[in-house]
């Protein structure tokens, strides 16, 4: 009788304890939530300048630069300048059919992997919903905040983890892992 009495009181415990951590990670969820929506929110008011660089080998091959503001929740750039490196010497159509193949190439990748970037660093609300119920979500404190740590966020085998200060509710920090 008392090894069923103790077994039961053990469940008992390890029912607590994951029902605990379940309403934790649903908090810092709902926290992360909320601080994107008002991040959104306060970013529809601003206008901000981005430039992108294309580089070969330490060379610089193009730069462009925008002005970015946030439009019914997407960002919107608008061109301001294009300043394409001035090619030397005389160029054959041959050349010139090259560099703008390879030229339209590195642009395509880079415009990929800001895709992806943007993927990780900007918190989905439905892919962390998604990873809750599979059992990728995680706490772990830490001194002064709290690691939120999901694998399998964007691709098979990645580990993200986003750091929240758990007084503001504020994002502090994401980083990637890729196995």
């Amino acid at each position: 009788m008392k090894i069923n009495k103790l077994t039961i009181v053990a469940f008992c415990l390890v029912g607590m304890c994951a029902f605990a951590q379940n309403q934790q990670l649903e908090e810092k969820l709902m926290a992360l939530k909320q601080n994107q929506a008002n991040n959104k929110q306060k970013l529809a008011q601003y206008t901000w300048t981005e430039t992108e660089t294309i580089s070969v080998k330490g060379s610089v091959k193009d730069t462009k630069v925008y002005t970015v503001q946030m439009v019914n929740g997407q960002q919107q750039k608008t061109e301001v300048s294009n300043q394409a490196a001035q090619q030397g010497g005389r160029e054959g159509r041959l050349k010139e059919h090259v560099v703008k193949k390879n030229k339209e190439q590195f642009q395509e990748y880079g415009q990929q992997i800001s895709a992806l970037a943007k993927q990780y660093t900007t918190p989905n609300p439905d892919a962390l919903m998604q990873a809750k119920q599979a059992g990728n979500l995680s706490l772990t404190p830490g001194q002064g905040t709290v690691a939120l740590v999901i694998k399998n966020y964007v691709k098979q085998g990645d580990s993200v983890t986003f750091t929240l200060d758990p007084q503001s509710k504020q994002l502090q920090n994401v980083a990637l892992r890729r196995i």
